[in-house]
Formats: C-alpha cells, sequence, structure tokens
C-alpha cells in the first residue's frame, strides 16, 4: 500500500492517541525530535542506560535465567524460525 504523508501523519496520530505507555511515548518524541545522527546516538545511549539499571533490577531481585533456562529459549527461539 502507498500512502502519502498526509495519511501517514493520520494514522501516526491515531496509534499515538491511543498509547498509554510514557516511555513508549517518550522514545517517540525523542526519535521525532532526533535532527542529527547524534542526537540518535544520545537517545540510544540514554535507552541502553535504562535497559542496563532495569536489569541490574531484575538481578537484584532474582529475577534471572540460569544457562539451562537460556539455552532453551534459544533453541526453541531457532526452532520457531
Amino acid at each position: 500500500m502507498n500512502m502519502s504523508s498526509v495519511e501517514l501523519k493520520a494514522r501516526l496520530v491515531a496509534l499515538i492517541e491511543q498509547e498509554e505507555n510514557l516511555e513508549k511515548l517518550s522514545a517517540i518524541e525523542s526519535l521525532l525530535r532526533a535532527n542529527s545522527r547524534e542526537s540518535y546516538r544520545a537517545w540510544e545511549q540514554e535507552e541502553l542506560t535504562r535497559r542496563t539499571k532495569e536489569a541490574e533490577e531484575d538481578a537484584e531481585n532474582g529475577e534471572v535465567l540460569d544457562e539451562e533456562q537460556v539455552n532453551a529459549r534459544f533453541q526453541q527461539f531457532w526452532a520457531e524460525k
């Protein structure tokens, strides 16, 4: 389907209006505000930092997988491909 920029903008606005997740909305805003590669890199670094903190919290709360569980998930993933 080939759509115009007006149609695409309308679809994006509709999706954004329905979105309640603040992290997703902030990511969309950052992406749309990014005027240069440097801005994108800053956003990317911020996202990596957020994910790292989240992973550290998971580990502190004992929410980690052992090697066997990780291998099982990889095998399942590749079986589905």
